[in-house]
């Protein structure tokens, strides 16, 4: 797998606005989705060959994400982790949402916390299913 797919991937990652700037009682618009990230990296896993995934809503436009691969039951089970918001964008001295490559890193919001390392697990998932 060519390390220029999961720059791809972390890269549109970025471009995601999935700030949450409200407390979980908090019901009103959002300026930022949750939501989306997690419809797209659901989209990510159906192309990835995951058999199924599922959202479970804990507050308005704030779901997790399930993505669940077991064609045989009698396998070792595997579970990664991450959340899919990130903190605002108060103080940053780069546009958030455009990622920019400099001196070999990939820069924007989310990109260390927690978008690359949500990268690099679906990618290693598209690796086991396609082994």
């Amino acid at each position: 797998m060519p390390v220029s797919e999961l720059i791809e991937l972390l890269a549109d990652m970025v471009r995601i606005d999935s700030r949450n700037l409200h407390d979980m009682s908090y019901q009103g618009e959002r300026p930022a989705s949750e939501e989306a990230m997690a419809q797209f990296c659901a989209e990510k896993m159906r192309q990835f060959g995951f058999l199924k995934t599922d959202f479970q809503y804990i507050a308005a436009e704030r779901p997790n994400l399930l993505g669940i691969y077991m064609p045989n039951p009698d396998w070792p089970c595997l579970a990664f982790e991450a959340h899919l918001d990130t903190v605002g964008v108060e103080g940053m001295s780069i546009a958030p949402f455009e990622p920019t490559i400099k001196d070999g890193r990939l820069y924007g919001r989310g990109s260390c916390d927690t978008k690359g390392s949500l990268a690099s697990m679906l990618m290693a998932c598209q690796k086991i299913i396609s082994a």
